[in-house]
């Protein structure tokens, strides 16, 4: 990710919670598109100011890098802790392994520089912490190219290419356009994602 400190500040944390109520309200319509496929206890990482963190199961927890708006989740009662990649390195070393059921990433991937990678360590620590499903939701190509802040087109061959460098025994078990399910839609709508869920399989 940029520097977090430059990119992710209070004046970011402001225009979160400042969404006139029209983009507030589109907003929980495509989380709750998500919510289907939500099975447990939630590790949400990057959580914002909390809009989804809201609608997942008791017990779920935030991770966030920007201090601003973890002051701003914990001071709403949410559970919300900072979260310093630099320091943790994607390996989640304060999650006691089956505490979670799921591991979710909303429009966070999109801003690393070196996704794949990322991708892949968080692949092998939720596989350590026997997370049984990761939700992971990226934007089309349009919404890659509208925010300044994204510096990674992640695309389905990225997610396939992490999983197999990972090693791990996620299988992908459901893809997912939307608000169409077209991948080419996302070359033209700004609002169109792209939703991969990964299972574990034990067997």
């Amino acid at each position: 990710m940029k520097n977090s400190a430059q990119v992710f500040d209070k004046d970011y944390t402001h225009y979160q919670i400042q969404r006139g109520k029209i983009r507030k309200w589109i907003r929980k319509m495509y989380l709750r598109n998500i919510m289907p496929y939500i099975n447990g206890k939630t590790i949400d990482f990057g959580c914002g100011v909390g809009e989804f963190l809201k609608m997942l199961p008791p017990g779920s927890i935030g991770l966030e890098i920007n201090e601003a708006t973890v002051a701003y989740c914990k001071g709403i009662g949410l559970n919300v802790q900072p979260y310093k990649p630099e320091i943790d390195r994607y390996q989640f070393q304060n999650i006691k392994k089956g505490e979670f059921n799921v591991f979710t990433m909303v429009h966070v991937l999109e801003h690393c520089a070196d996704a794949e990678k990322i991708l892949s360590i968080i692949f092998t620590s939720c596989a350590r912490l026997d997370i049984k499903r990761i939700i992971i939701v990226v934007p089309g190509e349009k919404g890659f190219r509208s925010d300044c802040t994204h510096e990674t087109f992640v695309d389905f061959q990225l997610f396939k290419k992490a999983l197999t460098e990972s090693k791990t025994n996620y299988a992908i078990s459901a893809k997912r356009y939307f608000p169409f399910n077209r991948a080419l839609i996302g070359n033209f709508f700004v609002h169109h994602e792209l939703m991969v869920i990964f299972d574990k399989n034990n067997g």
